[in-house]
């Protein structure tokens, strides 16, 4: 409990901005600082009497903009002209029954008008046997890349990228890869977070931090095969919509910050912070 002599330093600040608020009162019983990963968190955390230090995410510190695209479509035979499209479906094996056999349906109307697309699809180990199995039938050559080294070459190697939500939206705009966020969850899961109020506008992270609309985000209802497609389908076709999204991207990586001294660096002086006043609190006393 806060106040015990032993500080408690949380890393990661529970996201109790986008629902159920007031929890944050019971948070300030609890610990004596938290560590955000997003700027916006310090403020809403220090209207409930909670210090709150910004350290950064990690995912500014995780190569996402060292990328090799060409050197990645040399080694899996990708053709150097041929239109890639990078595949998200997720980690968890719920998730990734939900919303990857939309993202079939939805590449299946793509070949429509793309008939070389290629798919590349970084996976989990978790899920690797459940995204092969279901991707086996795809009528287009899908590339599955669960080397978690080749990641972001990956990335650097697509032109757009059909994604679900999470961090993985802020590795894309670090990489400068377009993409169409889409997410479904079951339809009582749905319900009861909308019973709960959900206080946020945006469900990804890049549009989040923005604070306006930089890539399309097609959620519950909305994630559909025809509209997923139709969104993908103006990355491939229009200049001027990838540039406005790559605008954006830069926008969020200047309000992420600069990545030295990277995150893991900053939480480690938090900590080392906090110890060093509870010794010379101690020492007083």
């Amino acid at each position: 409990m806060r106040g015990s002599g032993v500080p408690i330093v949380h890393y990661v600040a529970p996201q109790l901005w986008a629902w159920r608020p007031g929890r944050a009162r019971e948070l300030a019983q609890r610990v004596d600082h938290l560590m955000a990963l997003l700027p916006f968190e310090v403020p809403f955390f220090a209207n409930y009497g909670i210090p709150c230090t910004y350290v950064g995410h990690s995912a500014i510190e995780s190569g996402a903009t060292r990328g090799d695209g060409k050197a990645f479509r040399q080694r899996h035979g990708l053709p150097a002209d041929a239109p890639v499209l990078c595949v998200v479906p997720g980690s968890r094996t719920s998730e990734v029954r939900r919303i990857l056999p939309i993202f079939g349906q939805s590449l299946r109307k793509l070949i429509e008008t793309n008939p070389d697309l290629r798919v590349v699809i970084p996976v989990a180990a978790s899920v690797a046997g459940e995204v092969e199995a279901l991707t086996k039938d795809w009528p287009l050559p899908v590339t599955l890349i669960a080397d978690a080294d080749e990641r972001f070459d990956a990335f650097a190697a697509c032109d757009a990228a059909m994604t679900k939500s999470g961090t993985v939206t802020l590795e894309l705009a670090l990489a400068q890869v377009p993409m169409v966020v889409a997410y479904r969850v079951t339809a009582t899961t749905a319900f009861l977070v909308r019973r709960m109020g959900v206080n946020v506008e945006y469900a990804s992270l890049v549009n989040l931090l923005a604070g306006h609309m930089v890539v399309p985000e097609l959620i519950q209802e909305d994630c559909t095969p025809e509209k997923v497609a139709a969104a993908v389908e103006e990355l491939f076709r229009s200049k001027e919509a990838r540039q406005a999204q790559r605008a954006g991207f830069r926008e969020v990586i200047a309000i992420l910050g600069d990545a030295n001294p990277p995150p893991s660096e900053r939480a480690a002086k938090v900590v080392l912070d906090a110890i060093r006043v509870r010794d010379a609190v101690q020492r007083q006393g």
